[in-house]
This record gives structure tokens, sequence and C-alpha cells, in this order.
């Protein structure tokens, strides 16, 4: 298991302390752990919008000459700014969706899983708005996997209030192998009890 940097800005010290206590407990249960660093990491935000340039670009595109009216606010704020998106700026989001691909691969060599939170911070009691100009950091940690197809899967960790999340992530074609690491990691972190 390889577990991803907890130093990006947008973690609060709840959340990480949260995740480094189940990855402190997933240690002593055997899980081998060891921090990773890797350039895609130190540029999460830019992630984020390279996600935001290509989902909001193809959702304007799907939803393009259907009646809007109905729309939530977000919803049609999201779709103005993907009708915004240049071709340039969307085949150049592309292209860097497959270097960070590559790069995702490349931190996945000779380890099962990457760790670490899901989201950078407690969840909030309402979601926060998606789209340019809004940097809740909700996808910051998603997003990357979201954005290359790489399976992902989060799971609670226990943190006093509202719900934190660690985040393992698979090799793409590899969802099974993920889902059995998941298992495990859970029965650690928060075991049932029948």
């Amino acid at each position: 298991m390889l577990a991803a940097q907890l130093t990006d800005p947008s973690v609060t010290p709840e959340v990480r302390d949260a995740v480094t206590a189940a990855l402190s407990r997933l240690a002593e249960a055997g899980f081998q752990i060891r921090e990773l660093t890797a350039p895609w990491l130190d540029d999460l935000a830019a992630w984020e919008e390279t996600l935001a340039v290509i989902v909001a670009r193809e959702a304007s595109l799907a939803h393009s000459g259907r009646d809007q009216s109905r729309y939530a606010e977000g919803t049609r704020a999201l779709l103005d700014y993907g009708a915004s998106i240049g071709e340039g700026t969307y085949t150049a989001a592309i292209g860097q969706r497959e270097t960070l691909a590559d790069a995702i691969e490349a931190s996945l060599d000779g380890v099962d899983v990457i760790a670490g939170p899901t989201v950078g911070y407690q969840a909030p009691e309402q979601d926060p708005p998606f789209g340019a100009g809004d940097d809740s950091a909700e996808g910051r940690f998603t997003g990357p996997y979201n954005l290359t197809g790489h399976p992902a899967i989060s799971i609670p960790v226990p943190a006093s209030g509202l719900p934190a999340g660690l985040q393992l992530a698979g090799r793409r074609g590899q969802d099974l192998a993920l889902l059995r690491v998941a298992e495990a990691a859970e029965q650690v972190i928060t075991p049932r009890t029948a």
C-alpha cells in the first residue's frame, strides 16, 4: 500500500489526523505503508481544474438544445462555463488527462493502492457548489482518478463530528483487486460488530 501526501493546504487538521490514525492502524495490522511523493500530487488543484474543463464542456454539449429553464442555478452555471470553453482548451485538457494517467500508473509501480483523504474536510451539511471560480476543493483528491479512470473507493474513518474518508485508488482494470484491499482495510479501521 502507498500513502498519499497529507500536506495539501486544503486538508483540515481534523481530516489529516483521522486519515493518519487510520493509516497507523493499517500499519499496526501489517499493511506496508510508505510515503508517496510524486510531481502530480504537488498541484492537485490544477488537476481539479482539468477535470472541471472536461466535465463542463462535455455536459454543455450533452445538454445543448435542451430546455434548461428548470435546471438548478449551479447546474446552469456549470453549463454556461462549459459553453465558454474553446476547442483548444478542451483539447489541451484531454492531453493533460493522458499525462496524469501515466503519472498515476508510475506511482502505482510496486504497490497495490494509493491512499489518502477522500476530501480534505469533513462532510459538510450541504454540498458545496461545483464549477469555475468556487474552489471548495471538493474534488481535489478524487478528481485525478475521476479524470483518468483509475478505480477509487472511499471508506469511512473514525473522526469526531461529521464523517471523514480514506480514499484508496488502484490500477485501471483492477477494480476487484482494489475492492479486496478496501475490504481488508475497512475491517481493520472500522471492524464490524455482529
